[in-house]
């Protein structure tokens, strides 16, 4: 007989809100989540309007924001519907065997570093200059080809633009990390990344490690 499994506690960072019961009105109420853009200036942008999450903080789960200013918002979204989920589920330390609980988690695509990725490429650029080289010295870690090559007459200082931590954060696995220490969840730790079917596959692995009864 295949061991039942059931979802005992929901958690969710939204554009509609985070509060449980909030948010399930909203939906059945056909309320939508967009709205004009207002996290960066989106004037010169023929589109204006998405579905951001507003008046949310990590601050509310007890997380320290300044800490998690240099991370992906959306690990933030991924801890905080995570530790509701938990919440809401009734679990607490000392609740669950800590080898017997993990993280699934479906992350849609992977975290994209834009903003230090192209800061480092303005300051590159502001300072290269047109510098011949051998074919035979052609740096070949960069791409760089033999001929005339663009080469950064201080390259180090768009690399000191980067902080090795954050551009860490940027891994999709760190989500389920950051959760897993959160809870103390040292089982099963895992994270998939198919698109918007993440969240489907997530659910329904997790379902099957359970019923293999390698976690509860």
């Amino acid at each position: 007989m295949r061991r039942r499994v059931v979802v005992t506690g929901i958690g969710w960072v939204t554009p509609l809100g985070a509060d449980l019961g909030t948010v399930w009105n909203r939906l059945t109420e056909g309320r939508s989540g967009t709205r004009r853009l207002s996290l960066f200036d989106s004037s010169g942008y023929p589109v204006r309007i998405a579905a951001e999450v507003h008046d949310w903080s990590v601050a509310e789960i007890g997380e320290n924001p300044r800490q998690w200013e240099q991370y992906p918002r959306q690990s933030g979204f991924a801890l905080g519907a995570g530790v509701l989920a938990a919440a809401h589920a009734g679990l607490t330390d000392g609740s669950f065997h800590p080898l017997r609980a993990g993280v699934y988690l479906g992350c849609g695509e992977p975290f994209e570093d834009f903003h230090q990725f192209t800061n480092a490429i303005c300051r590159s650029d502001a300072d290269a200059v047109a510098t011949p080289i051998r074919s035979d010295a052609a740096d070949r870690s960069d791409g760089a080809s033999a001929g005339t090559a663009a080469a950064a007459s201080d390259r180090g200082s768009a690399l000191r633009l980067f902080d090795p931590d954050a551009e860490r954060q940027y891994d999709p696995n760190l989500p389920a990390i950051h959760l897993a220490g959160r809870l103390n969840l040292q089982g099963p730790n895992l994270n998939c990344i198919a698109a918007c079917v993440s969240s489907a596959q997530a659910i329904g692995q997790s379902a099957a490690i359970i019923q293999r009864d390698e976690a509860d």
